[in-house]
């Protein structure tokens, strides 16, 4: 388990209730549009799950080539300057079925241990391609970090 930062600058995060439309079907769509635009995705695809009033919201995150200006009153796009999270649990795994839960599960046994307060929203999942695949870098805020999703 190591101890690092997450940041990405220009990111466009989109809020969305869980349906059965796929994360990644969903962001396929989204990356063909910003592209007709002109803005293009310059780092790994992120999400991260946040179970809220008993519902699960779903947040993806897109580092942008460029700024972007959203329509506010739809509130299911949201443009920040910048994500960072100073301090957070890291860990690298190649997505094998329950890998990621086992690796979250051990992630908190290692928190109680040593006494290190994770964020109760969750982590975020940093999917990188490669060939023939997938890997998914894990991050878990630790509480008590610097942490700055600026406007």
């Amino acid at each position: 388990m190591e101890k690092r930062t997450l940041q990405f600058n220009n990111i466009l995060c989109i809020q969305n209730q869980l349906t059965k439309q796929d994360p990644k079907t969903f962001l396929g769509e989204l990356e063909k549009e910003l592209l007709g635009n002109g803005v293009y995705c310059t780092g790994p695809k992120m999400f991260r799950r946040v179970n809220k009033e008993s519902k699960t919201i779903l947040y993806l995150y897109l580092p942008l080539s460029d700024k972007i200006s959203v329509n506010k009153e739809k509130n299911k796009f949201q443009f920040y300057d910048q994500l960072s999270y100073q301090k957070c649990l890291y860990k690298r795994i190649i997505e094998e079925d329950n890998q990621i839960e086992e690796t979250k599960k051990a992630m908190k046994i290692y928190a109680e241990q040593t006494g290190l307060v994770l964020d109760t929203e969750g982590c975020f999942y940093v999917v990188i391609n490669i060939p023939n695949g997938e890997v998914v870098d894990l991050y878990w805020p630790i509480l008590g970090g610097v942490h700055d999703l600026s406007k």
